[in-house]
């Protein structure tokens, strides 16, 4: 199975029991299909969280084993190479590394580990919650520690309601502090999301109508207060015309929490289609 930055094997034994091979999203937090710029996401924008905490697109490569009991309760866990002496964030975090091959060198003997665990459910309404945590050493001498630890909350109401929200906190050694880059080891960062479907009737011009709401909110050195903390309230809208495509609108405020204020609105429009 093929998806972008992941190419790997799975062997089914049962709903309790897969064993994946291969490179694949670290299981920390949310899939990443509900919180980057993936078709789950309500928003256009990824949010914080995902892109300096956890390092956007973060892929491993290693073994990974997941599944699921009949009573919902579900693990994820995966052994992989970890990060190759770096915190860069986002995609860049590859491409900062000018002397790496490919996203599967690995520079240390050190394993990453990192796991999922949590209950999905029906509850009037899908419902999927879950506690992350991962550690490793991520340089070639081993001395320098990261661990995440993290909760995310995932709820889709049966009249269109769906709420989703995480926390995630970052620990460990620095490599050096670069806030410019979004670089450092002590971050933290969190974010809710509310929005409502309606489903028109008989109109051959709307499928449905979405309206969202977002907070987030990151700290990319709990150490230091920076004008890189920013809370972000982002209102969004979305629009579909038929089942296969929708347009999707979103307005974001950003504040700083601390420092200079900078002015750095932004305004997101994205057309979708889906085959």
């Amino acid at each position: 199975m093929i998806l972008p930055i992941q190419a790997f094997a799975d062997l089914k034994i049962s709903p309790m029991l897969t064993f994946r091979v291969g490179m694949f999203y670290t299981p920390m937090g949310i899939s990443r299909s509900y919180n980057l710029r993936g078709n789950k996401n309500r928003m256009i924008r990824q949010v914080a969280l995902t892109h300096d905490i956890m390092f956007e697109n973060w892929s491993e490569v290693g073994v990974n084993v997941f599944g699921e009991h009949p009573s919902g309760l579900f693990y994820d866990l995966a052994i992989g190479n970890g990060m190759p002496n770096t915190m860069k964030t986002g995609d860049s975090w590859f491409d900062g590394k000018g002397d790496l091959q490919s996203h599967s060198e690995d520079n240390n003997d050190n394993k990453a580990i990192h796991t999922r665990i949590g209950y999905h459910g029906d509850m009037n309404g899908e419902f999927n919650v879950g506690f992350s945590y991962g550690t490793q050493k991520y340089d070639p001498e081993e001395k320098l520690e990261m661990t995440h630890t993290g909760f995310d909350l995932r709820y889709l109401h049966n009249s269109g309601i769906r709420l989703q929200a995480e926390f995630m906190s970052r620990t460990g050694d620095d490599n050096p502090t670069d806030l410019d880059n979004g670089i450092a080891a002590k971050a933290t960062g969190w974010y809710g999301q509310l929005s409502k479907r309606f489903y028109a009737q008989d109109n051959e011009w709307l499928n449905y109508f979405e309206p969202v709401i977002q907070i987030d909110f990151i700290d990319l050195n709990t150490d230091l207060d920076t004008n890189k903390d920013l809370m972000t309230t982002a209102v969004g809208f979305i629009y579909s015309p038929e089942p296969f495509y929708y347009v999707k609108f979103e307005y974001d405020i950003v504040s700083e929490d601390s420092g200079d204020e900078i002015d750095n609105d932004k305004l997101w429009v994205s057309v979708v289609v889906e085959f």
